[in-house]
């Protein structure tokens, strides 16, 4: 069985990847700057269980995922811009579902990746919206949440510049495609 400091390298690692693929997304629909999607782009993961129980055996804290949201401005070219990016990841062999709601006829093309990352792209009004979701893994969520808001909330009462550091739009965020919230440093905490 690993270490709590073995999971915490692990989910590290787990997040930043995540991260870096909802980027190279980014950059195929926006090269400029995205908003921040606040709390669904935190670095403490979800419960795995929560998520759909993906993991044959999982009884609820015994595993985690994370997630990313971004949002764009992209009012009149938002239907040619989401047949576009449904091209793109077809031409990557991901298999791509589309929907047009009933309500508002505002569109989503979604598409799970053969390693399990799930991502959506969506119009919202007058913005579309990325979202991305890791697979799910085994480990202790509740332990490693807590070490990682521990560690989160020490880098932050320590003065981190990332929250100074980047300007806000109507209360979130703007970042460039992979630009993220650094994964709370394990010494951070003593």
């Amino acid at each position: 069985m690993m270490s709590l400091h073995e999971q915490y390298v692990l989910a590290g690692e787990r997040y930043m990847s995540l991260n870096d693929r909802v980027a190279a997304l980014q950059r195929e629909v926006f090269e400029d700057a995205w908003k921040d999607g606040g709390a669904s782009s935190e670095v403490i993961p979800g419960s795995g269980y929560t998520h759909g129980g993906e993991l044959e055996g999982d009884e609820r804290g015994e595993s985690y995922y994370f997630s990313v949201s971004r949002w764009h401005q992209a009012e009149r070219e938002a239907k040619t811009l989401l047949t576009r990016v449904a091209d793109n990841w077809s031409a990557k062999s991901w298999d791509v579902g589309r929907e047009r709601s009933s309500y508002n006829g505002e569109e989503r093309i979604t598409t799970t990746t053969p390693e399990g990352y799930w991502f959506e792209l969506a119009e919202q009004g007058s913005e579309i919206s990325l979202t991305g979701f890791s697979p799910v893994y085994w480990g202790d969520e509740l332990k490693i949440s807590m070490a990682i808001g521990a560690r989160r909330d020490a880098e932050r009462e320590g003065g981190l510049a990332w929250y100074s550091d980047h300007p806000m739009v109507e209360g979130r965020m703007t970042l460039l495609p992979g630009v993220y919230r650094p994964f709370p440093a394990w010494d951070a905490v003593k």
